[in-house]
């Protein structure tokens, strides 16, 4: 399984259509996703301190994009990023993520 980290109206906006795309697509051009053991890291990297956030577990086997793992500038650490859309019947599973009051995430395997 992979894991997306949304906003909760984004995600309401697009999965309407059947499928959902962030508006970050447009400017990386794929959608960036994290393993288990990623999810923490980048939710207090990218979402510190944010309230309506989701998180999307995806059966990547699912997915009608393709997923591909790479690594960012500057770093050896892989992700799997999907070049597409995420396809709603590919998301296993969606739970909300809360932070704490001093704005970080840590994330439960009940979360997973």
């Amino acid at each position: 399984m992979i894991y997306h980290i949304a906003e909760k109206d984004e995600w309401s906006a697009c999965i309407k259509k059947g499928e959902y795309i962030p508006e970050r697509y447009n400017e990386d051009g794929f959608i960036h996703c994290s393993d288990d053991g990623q999810i923490e890291k980048i939710a207090n990297l990218m979402f510190k301190g944010k309230t309506k956030i989701l998180l999307l577990k995806i059966d990547p086997t699912k997915l009608k994009a393709k997923t591909i793992y790479e690594s960012p500038q500057g770093t050896d650490e892989k992700f799997p990023h999907i070049y597409g859309t995420i396809n709603k019947d590919a998301v296993v599973k969606i739970s909300e993520l809360a932070c704490s009051k001093n704005g970080e995430f840590s994330i439960t395997a009940q979360e997973l």
